[in-house]
């Protein structure tokens, strides 16, 4: 049996010019919560439709509990669930007509568990899709997920668009439930915060490609700000395989390197600066610097 609740190896898409998504490569242990940060546009919902078998690889392959979510075998889709970023619900059921339709599909469907987030939601089970706020709609969607009682919950910007108080509701009850069952969490966002307070691993996409990936707070680590000036002025730093950008204000340099940092700070102190100091990176700080050097490439 694999360790890995998803395997993706070497998987690329493309539609007509744009590279969607490539050559990524991704494995998430089981019973983790991984979050996958990344720009609108980043390549994070192609990646994911091809993680539930919507869409299929160009190359590359994905297995979901050793599963291949492209193949008939029912047994797949029934050790998932997912919701997708538009919530996609027949809006003119009634809540309890929704969890009734799911409840049909899942053999595992927790009764129990679709009671109580009811309860904890304020869900009104006779109130019709069309009539809920788009926070509450985005609840009914979690509860149909947690209530199938998969082993992967696969969740693609499952708060985009929602109030702060709403978000943290959701996602903090999310999480509470999977750990009781032990299940894998992947949920794709652009906001840090939601990545910040939960996920246990991060990584990042940019512009298809898989920037990192790793604990996350090896992923704060993972960069080091230096700020220095220099007696002499000079137009630009010399380029250093450890160094990802510069850039100077107002006299001072700032540069960007990467972990382990020691070869570049020895070339930069190699310039005789004046003055010369780290400061602390932020998750946020480290994904605009990735991503902003991947634009540029």
């Amino acid at each position: 049996m694999t360790d890995f609740a998803i395997d993706i190896q070497q998987v690329s898409k493309r539609f007509g010019n744009t590279q969607a998504v490539k050559e990524l490569d991704l494995a998430i242990p089981k019973g983790t919560v991984f979050g996958f940060l990344g720009e609108n546009g980043a390549g994070k919902t192609t990646t994911i439709r091809m993680m539930v078998g919507l869409l299929k690889p160009d190359q590359g392959t994905v297995k979901l509990m050793g599963m291949d979510p492209l193949g008939n075998d029912i047994s797949v889709k029934e050790k998932f669930g997912y919701v997708s970023e538009d919530r996609g619900m027949y809006r003119w059921m009634k809540v309890k007509e929704i969890l009734w339709f799911n409840k049909g599909l899942y053999p595992n469907w927790d009764e129990q568990i679709a009671a109580q987030l009811l309860k904890d939601f304020d869900l009104d089970p006779d109130k019709k899709i069309k009539t809920l706020s788009r926070g509450m709609v985005a609840k009914v969607a979690i509860l149909s997920a947690l209530a199938c009682r998969p082993e992967v919950l696969i969740l693609d910007e499952p708060t985009s668009g929602l109030d702060p108080m709403v978000r943290r509701e959701i996602l903090e009850k999310m999480v509470a439930y999977c750990a009781d069952y032990g299940t894998t969490v992947f949920f794709s966002s652009h906001l840090i915060d939601d990545i910040e307070r939960l996920a246990d691993t991060v990584g990042i996409i940019c512009k298809g490609r898989l920037v990192i990936h790793d604990e996350k707070q090896k992923v704060r680590e993972s960069l080091k700000r230096v700020l220095f000036r220099l007696g002499e002025k000079v137009a630009s730093i010399p380029a250093h395989p450890g160094i990802l950008s510069s850039t100077q204000k107002n006299g001072e340099w700032e540069c960007i390197l990467k972990t382990p940092e020691k070869e570049a700070f020895e070339f930069l102190k190699s310039l005789n600066p004046e003055h010369i100091e780290f400061s602390e990176m932020s998750l946020e700080d480290v994904f605009a610097e990735y991503t902003r050097f991947e634009r540029g490439r």
